[in-house]
């Protein structure tokens, strides 16, 4: 008897799978949409500085835009657009290469039989932003090939400057930056860079970030030098590193 009830329950469990999967719908939408990839990107935001173009006039940050929707076996072409807000918006021509310029053409297009472009944002470098930070926000400028995607990864936004910035993936918390270093500051950084050889920018950082021995030696090697560097300054007369707002630089970080 058991072995019958376990039987029929077998046929029964097999009978509901099968009518499950003959009720999954495929998917019909022939609308292709974009989002924009927030993978290497906290938030989608990309803080760019020319002071490790090393001597550029010219630059590139390359951004990545995924597909919804079926493959096509044809080239598909899409558009961006700035959105401005008024506020330190970035400037074609100044800042950054339109995105209707000729230069720009050939690379906003998602190729045959591929869900992604790649898309290199030109930056230039004006004099403008040796005392301000400029933004550029992308969006999608939707067309006959796309329509703009998931809300949350509908735009990209791009800090360009002349002057040290923050890494996009080193947030003041819960970031592994925070975790082993603390608080970004500009001092801070700087001080890393003259006692690494490292430019400690999102490339590096996430070239680095699953070596936690790594990690950990770069933690001990800069607050030992640092403590070091403070020894010599008080020796001096002088108070210890600190940011220009006062705060003490250190790397115990936010444990």
């Amino acid at each position: 008897m058991k072995k019958i009830f376990v039987f029929l329950s077998a046929v029964i469990l097999l009978a509901a799978f099968s009518a499950c999967e003959q009720d999954l719908p495929t998917y019909s939408d022939p609308q292709a949409r974009l989002n924009f990839d927030y993978t290497q990107y906290t938030s989608g935001v990309v803080n760019y500085s020319f002071v490790f173009s090393k001597g550029k006039t010219k630059d590139t940050a390359w951004i990545q835009l995924n597909t919804m929707g079926k493959l096509s076996n044809e080239n598909r072409p899409f558009e961006l657009q700035q959105i401005t807000s008024g506020n330190h918006d970035a400037i074609p021509g100044k800042h950054y290469v339109g995105f209707d310029d000729e230069a720009m053409k050939s690379y906003l297009t998602v190729p045959a039989g591929k869900n992604y472009a790649r898309v290199p944002i030109i930056l230039l470098k004006d004099e403008t932003l040796d005392t301000a930070t400029f933004i550029l926000n992308v969006a999608l400028k939707p067309n006959v090939n796309f329509q703009v995607g998931y809300f949350t990864q509908a735009s990209m936004q791009i800090t360009i400057t002349n002057e040290l910035s923050r890494p996009s993936v080193w947030r003041d918390f819960g970031s592994l930056m925070w975790y082993w270093f603390g608080n970004w500051g500009k001092v801070k950084h700087q001080f890393m860079i003259d006692h690494t050889g490292k430019n400690w920018d999102d490339a590096y950082i996430n070239s680095i970030s699953n070596n936690q021995d790594l990690m950990r030696y770069y933690q001990n090697k800069l607050q030992k030098e640092l403590d070091a560097l403070n020894q010599q300054r008080a020796a001096q007369g002088l108070d210890p590193l600190k940011e220009a707002d006062g705060t003490l630089v250190d790397f115990a970080g936010g444990f």
